[in-house]
């Protein structure tokens, strides 16, 4: 399924909440990145992203705006 998201706003699913983010210290800026869309993807639909498409550009350049990259 692909995950529809036009807006960044606190309520999103798509937030990295601090604990989250306490775990991405260490990694390089793609490492990071990676892992936060995979996180986050796993976390609303129960399962890895089997390609790339099925997260949308927003999505990462909003998980990348927030861990700054």
């Amino acid at each position: 399924m692909i995950q529809a998201w036009n807006e960044f706003d606190e309520e999103s699913p798509w937030v990295l909440h601090p604990d989250e983010m306490s775990l991405l210290p260490g990694m390089t800026d793609k490492g990071r990145l990676g892992f936060a869309v995979q996180l986050k993807f796993r976390q609303i639909n129960g399962r890895y992203p089997e390609r790339v498409d099925e997260i949308e550009r927003a999505v990462i350049h909003a998980l990348a705006q927030q861990i700054g990259v």
